[in-house]
C-alpha cells in the first residue's frame, strides 16, 4: 500500500513465462479496543496476519512451512475506535466463504487479544453471531509478563540465545463443541542467566513451541563427535508447557538421547543411509 505495508499474500499460476495475482480490493472494517471494564483503550496497535505459500506433504515428504506476514493497521484514537483498511474479497460482517482474517492488538502494559473471522467473526478468541455484528471488538486485560529460562542443566542458563517462542492460541467454536488452533510468535533474546521475558504474552495460551537460533547453538547443545552429522538448524522444542508458577523452564540439558541403529535386509549394518527425523 502507500505506507510500504503489505496488502495480502496472493497465490498466482503460472501463464507462459509470467505470473498474475489478482488482489481483493480495500474495504473499511471498524474496529475497537476496550479494557476489562469495556472502557476504550487509545493507542492500541493493530496488526493483520496475513498468511500464504502453504502446500501439504500428503505425509510423505516435510510439508513447506506457511509464511506469515504482519500489517500493521493502525493506532486506535481516544474512543478506541480504528477504521482499519483491509484486502478482502467480501464484506467479513457479511460471509467470509472459508477466509481466515485474523488481526491481533497490542499495547505497552496490556496482554494482546486476537478477534477476526472464519466461517464465523470471533472476538477475542471465541466465535459469535454475525447478525447485528457492525465493528470487530479486542478487550486487553492488564499485562501478565510471560518469564521463562533456557538452561544446559540444574541452573545452568543458555545465555545470549535468539528464542522464538509461538504460543498456541484457540478460537472457541460459538458453540463451545470444539476450537481452531493459531499461533503468535515472539522473539526474544536469552540473558546471562538464560533468561527471558514476553512483555505483552495472550492472558491464555496452550503449548509453547520454543525454537533456539543462533550459528553456534547447536555447537553448545551437542556433543562434539554429533556434530559432524548435524545440519545447520534451528533447534525446535515442542510441547513446552507453563509451571505453576508462570514461568516457561527448557532444560535442554535434560533433553534425551535417542539412539538408532539402522539394519539391512541380512540384519548387518547398513551403512551410508541418510536419515531424517520429522518433528510433527
Amino acid at each position: 500500500d502507500g505506507d510500504g505495508e503489505p496488502l495480502q499474500c496472493a497465490s498466482s499460476t503460472p501463464d507462459g513465462d509470467s505470473f498474475a495475482a489478482n488482489l481483493a480490493p480495500p474495504r473499511t472494517v471498524p474496529m475497537r479496543v476496550v479494557d476489562a471494564a469495556g472502557e476504550p483503550i487509545e493507542g492500541a496497535v493493530i496488526r493483520q496476519r496475513l498468511q500464504g505459500g502453504w502446500q501439504p506433504g500428503s505425509g510423505l515428504s516435510v510439508s513447506p512451512p506457511s509464511r506469515h506476514v504482519w500489517r500493521t493497521l493502525g493506532r486506535t484514537g481516544a474512543d478506541g475506535r480504528l477504521a482499519a483498511r483491509i484486502a478482502s474479497a467480501r464484506d467479513p460482517f457479511t460471509s467470509t466463504r472459508w477466509e481466515r482474517l485474523f488481526f491481533v492488538a497490542t499495547k505497552d502494559g496490556r496482554a494482546s487479544s486476537h478477534s477476526g473471522f472464519t466461517d464465523n467473526p470471533f472476538v477475542d478468541g471465541v466465535e459469535i453471531e454475525r447478525e447485528g455484528l457492525e465493528e470487530l471488538r479486542f478487550t486487553l486485560h492488564e499485562a501478565k509478563p510471560l518469564a521463562g529460562r533456557v538452561l544446559l542443566g540444574p541452573e545452568r542458563g543458555l545465555a545470549g540465545v535468539p528464542v522464538a517462542i509461538r504460543l498456541g492460541l484457540r478460537v472457541q467454536d460459538k458453540d463451545h463443541n470444539g476450537w481452531m488452533h493459531e499461533g503468535l510468535t515472539r522473539r526474544v533474546v536469552t540473558d546471562e542467566r538464560g533468561a527471558f521475558v514476553v512483555p505483552d504474552a495472550p492472558a491464555e495460551f496452550d503449548e509453547a513451541i520454543v525454537q533456539l537460533d543462533g550459528d553456534d547453538v547447536a555447537a553448545r547443545l551437542m556433543p562434539e563427535e554429533l556434530l559432524r552429522m548435524a545440519p545447520r538448524a534451528a533447534v525446535v522444542l515442542h510441547r513446552v508447557t507453563t509451571r505453576p508458577d508462570g514461568e516457561l523452564r527448557v532444560d535442554v540439558g535434560a533433553l534425551p538421547t535417542l539412539r538408532l541403529q539402522l539394519l539391512d535386509e541380512t540384519g548387518g549394518p547398513a551403512t551410508g543411509a541418510e536419515l531424517m527425523l520429522l518433528s510433527l
